[in-house]
């Protein structure tokens, strides 16, 4: 239940939303709580509003959060987990056991605890913010299809205060191509469940991107893919 004064600064959605709940329970309630704008410096914001509107030209600033996501609780509500997906534990899983009981019948699996099995360097190394602060990393595309980019460090900020409904996200998949991000490659390896690799017979330079770098906060990314 919320009370008539915390209206006040709310988008039309949390109105809107407010009025439908009003009309078919006779009480005015919230799905969305509001949330405070983001505190960015003056430069950090001009270049992630300057990047977003090239990336999406048909929407205006405001109407990035206007729906009022972040303030949802709704990642917060108990999930029904009576047909959820397998979890393993890579110490305890073989690869023989593997192929038989999931990779042969196609049955989905969550494999746990990967990087710290096999001992990744990026579990030592990885200190994103201070190693590849100034790399320039893909967030998204224009209306030509030009590549999007902003330095990590202004990513990294706006990352840990946006309110956006649909946040920007890091999703580069050439970062194994320049100077800056190509370290990265050394601090993990392919798990030991995936070793064949059919598009290596092809070459590095004919076989299609295989390999990404993903950041992004909450209420980023795209559908699952398979």
């Amino acid at each position: 239940m919320a009370p008539n004064h915390e209206r006040k600064g709310t988008s039309d959605a949390f109105d809107k939303t407010a009025r439908q709940d009003k009309a078919a329970s006779g009480r005015t309630t919230y799905r969305h709580r509001p949330v405070p704008s983001p505190k960015l410096s003056d430069r950090v914001r001009r270049i992630v509003e300057d990047t977003k509107r090239k990336h999406r030209t048909d929407m205006r600033i405001e109407a990035w959060h206007n729906q009022g996501f972040a303030g949802s609780d709704i990642c917060d509500m108990p999930l029904d987990e009576s047909k959820g997906i397998k979890r393993e534990l890579c110490k305890d899983l073989s690869v023989e056991r593997f192929i038989e009981e999931y990779e042969k019948p196609s049955v989905p699996l969550v494999i746990e605890g990967i990087p710290e099995y096999e001992k990744w360097a990026a579990c030592e190394n990885w200190t994103l913010k201070k190693q590849y602060k100034h790399a320039m990393l893909k967030v998204g595309e224009d209306d030509d299809g030009k590549t999007l980019r902003m330095k990590f460090k202004h990513f990294y900020k706006y990352m840990k205060t946006q309110i956006d409904d649909s946040p920007l996200y890091i999703f580069d998949s050439t970062f194994d191509d320049k100077r800056e991000t190509a370290p990265l490659l050394a601090d993990y390896k392919v798990p030991r469940y995936f070793q064949d690799d059919l598009f290596s017979l092809v070459g590095e330079d004919p076989r299609p991107p295989y390999r990404w770098f993903l950041v992004g906060p909450k209420r980023s990314g795209r559908e699952i893919a398979t």
